[in-house]
């Protein structure tokens, strides 16, 4: 991966508008999903131009690439208290910053620019707290699921978690019933339910 990525970045992908709408003000797991899924669909073609600069060597490597390229560019970092904030590729690449949520939009922007089928996951980790869960994406290639997660430190793994529910998101074939693996995840994250959901669109 060339190391002036971060530029090409900035160069190429749909820059951000900065308005911003309150789209939810209900708090379950089905409004957070409507609204990143809003996000997704405004987002359909923002990374065109820039996804094949994270071409590898293979699909393995290309995967890596957009894992690499989104957590050594993006800064995790929850939303404020009582918002949860979904913002498209452009303005979470001139933040630097998002949560899990915008940083999966940003990911299936470039998965979708470079032809590969995903799902976004949604993983519940305590059968205590059913509205508290992770979002990350995955990817299908030939028989085998490869997770895609800049919140997790290493890619390609993930926690067990006690349900998955899975998201085909604009413009992917979908997977259908994907296999439930358990791996490593050594900083699990999840995000509460909150009154107000904003999503930054473009102009």
């Amino acid at each position: 991966m060339r190391k002036d990525i971060g530029t090409l970045a900035k160069r190429y992908i749909t820059p951000c508008g900065g308005a911003a709408e309150v789209m939810v003000k209900s708090g379950d797991v089905d409004d957070i999903i409507s609204v990143i899924m809003q996000a997704d669909k405004i987002s359909y073609d923002a990374a065109k131009e820039f996804a094949p600069f994270l071409r590898g060597s293979n699909d393995r490597a290309t995967l890596k690439n957009v894992w690499r390229f989104v957590r050594e560019n993006i800064r995790y970092v929850r939303d404020p208290e009582h918002e949860e904030v979904v913002k498209t590729p452009g303005c979470t690449l001139s933040e630097g910053k998002a949560d899990c949520k915008s940083m999966t939009v940003l990911v299936g922007s470039i998965l979708r620019a470079l032809g590969y089928d995903f799902v976004y996951r949604v993983a519940f980790y305590d059968k205590r707290t059913p509205q508290q869960g992770h979002i990350y994406s995955v990817v299908h290639l030939d028989g085998e699921v490869i997770v895609v997660d800049p919140v997790h430190d290493t890619f390609d793994e993930e926690l067990h978690a006690w349900k998955f529910n899975d998201y085909t998101p604009a413009g992917s074939a979908g997977l259908g019933s994907i296999p439930r693996r358990t791996g490593l995840f050594s900083n699990p994250l999840t995000w509460a339910v909150v009154a107000a959901f904003i999503l930054l669109i473009n102009d």
